[in-house]
């Protein structure tokens, strides 16, 4: 969950300037409420690609490793 925490709080900070932006007038309600759902959409989805991509990955080069050792090694000498 490490790789979560950075864009946690760089939401966290966008969501604290738009907070600003509403207090301040510069911004309507509505505005805020659209912006903030926004971001939390594209939140999730980002993290939710990032969980799956790391799992594909991981899956394929255990199969990789698995189904042809030889390529496992030479694999592992270019990573």
């Amino acid at each position: 969950m490490a790789k979560v925490q950075q864009p946690l709080v760089n939401l966290k900070e966008i969501v604290s300037d738009l907070s600003i932006l509403k207090a301040n007038g510069e911004i309507s309600d509505k505005t805020f409420e659209v912006l903030v759902s926004y971001l939390c959409a594209n939140f999730v989805e980002n993290q939710v690609d990032q969980l799956i991509e790391q799992m594909l990955e991981e899956k394929l080069e255990k199969f990789w490793l698995e189904k042809f050792p030889v390529w496992g090694k030479y694999l592992s000498e270019i990573d």
